[in-house]
């Protein structure tokens, strides 16, 4: 017995140690990527100015005159933007890759999370799973959602849909497939639907499934191995939004989607802070969903991003599996993007101002993403935005028309060049082909969407002000302007 005891000390030492240089590497190699990328960052600031002026007066035939001298604000304002969009294009975006492939390395040696991973791995031992559907007049997107749940590998004990207060065949497709059904009598929104389903769920482990997803048919097999360890709260895996009408505007979305997890998912794997366990797919522990939402309540219309931090100020990881794979419909066109997007929009700045604000001082990792998305996002946004505006008052304004004009071309090119370089590895890594779909022709459209998203986070940002009342932020009213956007497309 005492024994067994010392070879369990020994182990539990053992264990913590490889934690602890495992961690004290993490941290080293993030230091050191940070520290690359801000030497590239700057190498480009210096240099590319002078590569710039040798192209306007080789390629292009012109000298710049050196007579007259710039305003101080000409000279301001165009510093300005150009460290922003070097910085931002090149030092964030080569420290968000270099990441990512410290995140595919570990992966390549260890497993997606080491040891611990494996052992489910190679384990007989069967998952209880229950999935709930939420829907909101889905009767033409259910029934391929139930569908993906039925196809999965590994054995779901439990299928709940939850017709939340439709007025079209939403319940009777359901009833079709002999899935459980909870029907509210009234839409009470997302929130309240998971809550149903969670108050019907019996498994150890809940899926949460948007009615217009789709799950790849081993989507749950590769999710269920990170949810068995204690320590996790939670699972994610990417989202191809591809499952309805594709055209310009969700090729686009595609783009958008590799980005995010490519650079940001995997990238927050890295230490378990994955941000959001989106919709489309996810596993949860059931046990600790229903404690928090039985404790804390659902407060925002962003119930998913809302949980999933809740998730991480409890101390739990949260994991990103890029195996696990699921496609969702996604807006294909301009009205419908921009109801969504206000929606994502005010829900973030409910969850991270109201509801969540102390994870962004909490010195954790998450703390880092979080308060990154949230500068880059509405600063970030205002800066885009304005750096467009500023094109012409900076023409009229410069010293040198002529070479100003030309100038222009020649940066946005470069920028061009480093954003395809960066959507070649991120198409890649995301769909295992360099130029999936042809999306790579459409890297040159990838802008409007881009400032698409500024305007849209403005608007919210704007909308979400207007609505402020005392301390406390409340977007009930601007909630309610977004609430005809589908209950699934979160």
């Amino acid at each position: 017995m005492q024994v067994d005891m010392e070879v369990q000390r020994a182990d539990i030492r053992k264990s913590a140690a490889k934690h602890s240089w495992a961690t004290f590497a993490t941290r080293l190699f993030v230091l050191s990527s940070a520290c690359l990328s801000f030497c590239l960052a700057i190498l480009s600031y210096v240099f590319f100015p002078a590569f710039a002026r040798a192209v306007v007066v080789d390629l292009f035939g012109y000298a710049p005159t050196a007579s007259g001298s710039s305003h101080v604000l000409w000279t301001g304002a165009v510093l300005f933007y150009y460290s922003y969009y070097t910085f931002l294009s090149i030092g964030l975006g080569s420290f968000l890759l270099f990441i990512s492939l410290l995140w595919q390395v570990a992966r390549g040696r260890t497993g997606p999370r080491g040891a611990g991973y494996q052992m489910a791995v190679d384990s007989q031992e069967q998952p209880s799973i229950s999935v709930i559907i939420p829907a909101h007049n889905e009767e033409e997107n259910l029934a391929g959602a139930i569908r993906s749940v039925m196809n999965q590998r590994i054995a779901v004990e439990q299928i709940i849909v939850v017709d939340d207060g439709s007025d079209d065949g939403t319940g009777r497709v359901a009833r079709e497939f002999g899935v459980e059904v909870v029907v509210h009598d009234n839409c009470k929104g997302k929130g309240e639907a998971v809550r149903s389903g969670l108050k019907r769920a019996r498994s150890q482990l809940v899926a949460i499934l948007d009615a217009d997803s789709r799950l790849f048919p081993d989507a749950l097999e590769k999710l269920f191995p990170y949810v068995r360890d204690d320590a996790v709260g939670g699972a994610t895996g990417f989202v191809d939004p591809t499952a309805g009408e594709e055209n310009l505007v969700v090729r686009l979305q595609q783009l958008e989607y590799a980005n995010g997890f490519v650079l940001q998912r995997q990238a927050q794997s890295l230490t378990g802070s994955v941000a959001i366990i989106p919709g489309p797919i996810g596993l949860w522990r059931r046990e600790l969903l229903q404690e928090i939402v039985e404790e804390e309540g659902i407060k925002t219309i962003t119930e998913d991003f809302e949980l999933t931090l809740e998730l991480h100020r409890r101390g739990y990881k949260i994991y990103y599996e890029p195996g696990a794979r699921a496609s969702t419909v996604a807006p294909n066109d301009i009205r419908s993007l921009w109801r969504q997007r206000k929606r994502w929009y005010l829900g973030g700045l409910d969850v991270l101002v109201k509801v969540h604000r102390r994870l962004l001082v909490s010195g954790r990792w998450i703390s880092g993403w979080l308060v990154h998305n949230l500068l880059l996002g509405y600063f970030g946004s205002l800066v885009e935005l304005s750096s467009i505006a500023a094109i012409v008052p900076l023409y009229l304004s410069a010293p040198d028309r002529v070479a100003f004009l030309l100038n222009l071309p020649v940066y946005a090119a470069y920028g061009f060049l480093i954003g395809l370089l960066v959507q070649m590895v991120v198409v890649k890594t995301a769909y295992r082909r360099f130029n999936h779909n042809r999306l790579l022709y459409y890297v040159p459209l990838y802008v409007f969407l881009r400032e698409f998203n500024c305007v849209a986070r403005l608007a919210a940002a704007i909308m979400y002000h207007r609505s402020k009342r005392e301390w406390g932020f409340k977007t009930k009213r601007a909630a309610a302007r977004v609430s005809a956007v589908p209950l699934a497309s979160s």
